[in-house]
């Protein structure tokens, strides 16, 4: 669906419309999100208005999904229908609220960026809706470039550090938003977000001089004293300086990996001691204190591939419960063994949400079809002996790696680590 939005954008609508009518798998929400994001018009808008009127025989997340669908930009005629629910005070309000702000901006996202932080009230029985998420998700996509004309008004990120709780910057955090990228580079002291911010538009200038940052910033944790480490004041830092490492900066994440180890064993051991002491209060403390690094690691190096990721995560590729940001990691870095640890984790932990991306991350990557319709089968299932057979069949063909070359170039790698980004 995604590939027929960005090769077909203006005959999408209407061949996506009819999807709204299929629960399955939550498929109607999807869609609906999809033709949100699109904001192009359908042939028949009348007969969703016609359905929204209808309810409650189409439940919140096909009124929802309808509404999404109707939110292009100018499209006035779906706005009564919509504002009925607002004045109702319908449990999903917050939600229409977004829809209606998306269908007022037809000149830029004057509205969307009104929007507070957050609204919802679950005494008042309202949905709640993260609308600096949304919006900075929306415009992400979008790329809309009108964005920067309002919170980057004469290169100054003043305006958009002054949104939501100073997070409007991560809405203008697209590939290749020269602005940005420009007002990162003028700026004196930029702080962490605008870092996380300014890597993710991959202009190379920012990369640069945040490596350089992130270089300093990690030997200066590298060399104090464990007990005195602000390993949670570090990560912000560490986001943005992972997805801008290179080569040359491989050696400084494995040392990080290295002291994040150190770290969980100090702290195993510790339990240990905890326990034969019976001490019930100090044994809820962490037992992997730099865990949260570790995962942000493994993240960065599937955000943006890393040439020497084979060194980087060999002390993981033993540990199935890491095994899917492993596999991923060197499927965007271009080696073809990483679909055996995307199998491996999917076979081990078919359910949860990593367990998902692991079997949505097979599918793209090999185009095979042999992934069980119910992602919670046992990992003896047949669908996952097939998986199985097919990675000894093709992890060393050609084929397979011309594939994973065309996948990495293509916007469907994007859309895989898109969830894996952290936005703090």
């Amino acid at each position: 669906m995604e590939r027929m939005v960005a090769q077909y954008p203006d005959k999408a609508p209407d061949a996506l419309v009819r999807y709204l009518d299929q629960p399955g798998g939550h498929l109607n929400e999807y869609t609906g999100r999809l033709l949100f994001q699109l904001g192009k018009p359908i042939s028949k808008p009348d007969e969703l208005i016609g359905r929204i009127a209808e309810y409650p025989k189409w439940n919140m997340a096909y009124t929802v999904a309808f509404a999404q669908a109707l939110s292009w930009p100018g499209n006035n005629a779906a706005i009564p229908a919509l504002q009925k629910m607002i004045d109702e005070k319908w449990s999903w309000a917050n939600e229409i609220r977004l829809c209606i702000a998306r269908i007022q901006d037809t000149k830029g996202p004057v509205t969307l960026l009104k929007l507070p932080d957050y609204a919802g009230d679950l005494v008042r029985n309202e949905k709640g809706v993260n609308y600096a998420q949304r919006v900075g998700r929306l415009l992400r996509a979008t790329a809309d470039p009108r964005a920067n004309e309002i919170l980057l008004k004469g290169g100054s990120p003043a305006k958009a550090s002054g949104l939501w709780e100073a997070r409007g910057l991560y809405a203008l955090a697209w590939p290749g938003n020269v602005p940005l990228a420009d007002a990162f580079l003028k700026a004196q002291n930029s702080y962490t977000r605008f870092h996380i911010a300014a890597a993710r538009t991959r202009d190379e200038r920012c990369l640069k001089v945040i490596r350089g940052r992130f270089e300093k910033e990690a030997a200066r944790l590298l060399a104090t004293k464990p007990s005195r480490r602000n390993l949670f004041g570090f990560r912000w830092m560490l986001i943005a300086g992972v997805e801008s490492a290179n080569a040359e900066t491989a050696p400084t994440l494995i040392k990080l990996l290295k002291m994040i180890e150190e770290r969980r064993e100090a702290a195993e051991a510790a339990l240990k001691v905890l326990i034969e002491l019976g001490d019930p209060i100090r044994l809820r403390r962490n037992g992997d204190p730099a865990g949260h690094l570790r995962e942000i690691i493994l993240r960065g190096l599937c955000i943006r591939p890393n040439p020497e990721v084979r060194a980087i995560v060999k002390p993981y590729l033993a540990d199935d419960r890491r095994a899917y940001l492993v596999g991923l990691a060197m499927l965007r870095a271009g080696h073809a063994e990483g679909i055996q640890y995307v199998w491996n984790h999917w076979s081990k932990y078919p359910s949860g949400s990593d367990g998902r991306r692991a079997a949505e991350t097979f599918l793209v990557y090999t185009a095979a079809d042999v992934l069980p319709h119910n992602s919670g089968h046992a990992p003896g299932s047949e669908n996952i002996n097939k998986a199985k057979a097919w990675c000894e069949k093709h992890k060393d063909s050609k084929s397979f790696r011309d594939r994973i070359a065309l996948i990495n170039k293509s916007g469907l790698s994007d859309t895989l680590v898109e969830p894996l980004k952290l936005w703090p």
